[in-house]
């Protein structure tokens, strides 16, 4: 079994005889490196795209409700998944779409599984096009912050759509949990933001003992759970943590590092909602 970060996989097509044939042959030669999950048209999914991260899209043209064109714009316009490469099956395939995104690779139908194979393990020693973010180790960290949040706060949480972040973008928050994390070669960092108002209620939950609340406190037993969960759900041996730091005001000298870091990166910004108020995730690389 691997001791990396699982890639991940999404198969998009209207057949169920084609979705069960994809999917025996990547369990058949990628389960030790990947999970897979399947949508049966271009609508199902669509919406998968603003919750999941994908290394790896395999979709055919041709389906009802949402054809596989605008499945492909949709994703090449996500934040999540604009980067992931896409192969596309089709008995019918319009090579005209290859001038619009020229790293769209095409096979015919009837598949030919050794072609298919072997372009499914190209596309992912290549991995995503900006070579930086596994869509496993995002997965994890959101996963395990949701962990969090229903196994320690007993609240659950709610996402919504994705928006990018720019370099030299400012972290919106002025108390967030900072994370750095190292998987192979590639090195991305994480920032868990939190509103005020939010941190002293969960402050109360996870130090009860505490006369005063302790902002301070809270958010260093706030992040190592985090930490802890996130781990837990990316299930990797070689996943380094190479730097954590509670950062209670942004505007203070010492956490100057972490600070000028997180604004000077790019990345994605998820939002999340709950009872106790709203809180983002910053993937950061």
């Amino acid at each position: 079994m691997s001791n990396q970060v699982k890639k991940w996989i999404l198969v998009v097509d209207d057949e169920p005889e084609i979705v069960d044939i994809v999917l025996k042959l990547l369990e058949m030669n990628f389960s030790d490196i990947a999970k897979f999950v399947s949508a049966r048209d271009g609508v199902d999914a669509s919406n998968r795209l603003n919750f999941q991260a994908f290394d790896l899209i395999i979709t055919d043209l041709k389906m009802p409700k949402r054809d596989g064109n605008a499945f492909v714009d949709s994703v090449k316009n996500n934040p999540l998944n604009q980067n992931a490469p896409i192969i596309v099956l089709s008995a019918n395939p319009d090579y005209a779409h290859k001038d619009k995104y020229p790293d769209l690779k095409i096979l015919e139908k009837p598949i030919d599984t050794g072609a298919l194979i072997a372009l499914v393990r190209q596309e992912l020693k290549l991995g995503k096009t900006d070579q930086r973010l596994e869509a496993g180790l995002l997965n994890g960290f959101v996963s395990g912050f949701a962990a969090f949040f229903k196994d320690v706060l007993n609240l659950t949480l709610n996402q919504e759509p994705p928006a990018l972040k720019s370099a030299f973008q400012d972290i919106l928050e002025p108390s967030f949990y900072f994370i750095r994390v190292q998987s192979g070669k590639v090195s991305t960092s994480f920032v868990f933001g939190f509103e005020k108002e939010t941190l002293l209620k969960m402050a109360k939950k996870v130090t009860p003992e505490d006369h005063e609340v302790n902002l301070g406190k809270a958010l260093e037993v706030c992040g190592s759970l985090i930490l802890q969960h996130a781990i837990k759900a990316t299930s990797a041996k070689d996943l380094h943590v190479v730097g954590r730091k509670p950062v209670i005001d942004s505007s203070q000298t010492e956490v100057k590092e972490e600070v000028t870091l997180a604004k000077r990166e790019k990345g994605i910004i998820i939002p999340l909602s709950s009872e106790v108020g709203k809180v983002r995730i910053y993937i950061l690389w």
